[in-house]
């Protein structure tokens, strides 16, 4: 049984004041068992005062935590969902009409469609895919012909 004590789900070291997850361990074995505790604060932003930050606390003020999910990190999931988020966001923000939205959008439509959520093995192929309809989105009239996967990350990435 581990048991551990770590900084809650507050603020966060890029300055946002909102953090949803936390990594309760980078390696866990199948049977290992964990004791998680937490912690709610009733408080709201910037203090428990009632009707003003530095008084009294309200006392009929009730606070509860609504939802707790435990999930595995899956890098090839989250690298699809990346891809997926850049083609929609880029099919979203390009001019309306245009040949490079209408792409995003189709790869996007394309990956969701063909991708099989409980086969593992597709989702490199669907990575790809997304990657390489990145790059050639961010490269938008200066597509020449291929683009390697690894640079398509880094044009997006620096977009």
């Amino acid at each position: 049984m581990h048991h551990f004590y770590e900084k809650g789900l507050t603020g966060s070291h890029n300055g946002h004041q909102i953090r949803t997850d936390f990594i309760l361990t980078k390696k866990a074995n199948p049977g290992d068992r964990f004791s998680v505790y937490i912690e709610a604060v009733a408080s709201d932003m910037f203090g428990a005062g009632a009707k003003g930050m530095i008084n009294p606390p309200d006392p009929s003020r009730y606070y509860s935590i609504t939802m707790a999910e435990l999930a595995v990190f899956d890098r090839d999931v989250y690298a699809l969902l990346m891809d997926l988020t850049v083609i929609y966001d880029s099919a979203k923000h390009l001019p309306e009409g245009s040949e490079r939205a209408y792409h995003a959008l189709h790869t996007a439509n394309h990956i969701v469609n063909a991708c099989e959520p409980f086969k593992k093995s597709t989702f490199p192929l669907y990575v790809a895919v997304g990657s390489f309809s990145v790059c050639r989105v961010r490269l938008g009239s200066q597509y020449v012909g291929r683009c390697p996967v690894t640079l398509c990350h880094v044009a997006a990435s620096r977009g």
